[in-house]
């Protein structure tokens, strides 16, 4: 899957650029794949780690246009008609393990945060109710994935 993603234009405002690594090679056995160095890019979890707490109001706006504006476009690419994006559901709906993991995720922290935020007016039972149901018929259908699917791990 991230060979279809490393295909995906950049996006870039002001002084950021986002984007997938160029995906070079993989091998089933031993579970390798090898995508492109970035030699001095920074992750966006290693960036906040490094400077978040003297980020300017002006940069902290400007990081989040270019991870709005990746986001925007891989969700109309990947919720479209584009044959490789329709694959990339397939694969996603297709492994038990994610959509199981995807539900967990969803429902979990939405009800972990509930728990930590108690002053939020939060759906009542009835209405979080329907959104878990939601949740899981659309992780078990398919008819969308994230950015999350992708998520390394680390």
């Amino acid at each position: 899957m991230i060979e279809t993603l490393s295909e995906r234009e950049p996006t870039k405002h002001d002084r950021f650029l986002v984007r997938t690594p160029k995906f070079l090679s993989a091998q089933e056995l031993p579970h390798m794949m090898l995508m492109e160095d970035l030699p001095g890019a920074l992750t966006l979890k290693e960036y906040l780690f490094r400077y978040s707490e003297s980020m300017l109001p002006g940069v902290a706006r400007d990081l989040g246009i270019s991870l709005g504006k990746w986001l925007r476009d891989y969700h109309k690419w990947i919720n479209g008609d584009n044959e490789k994006a329709m694959m990339v559901k397939q694969r996603i709906a297709g492994n038990k393990s994610m959509v199981d993991a995807r539900e967990q995720l969803y429902i979990g922290s939405y009800r972990d945060a509930m728990k930590v935020f108690p002053q939020i007016a939060w759906p009542r039972n009835g209405h979080l109710d329907q959104i878990e149901k939601d949740i899981k018929q659309t992780c078990r259908e398919g008819g969308s994935a994230i950015h999350g699917d992708f998520w390394t791990g680390k």
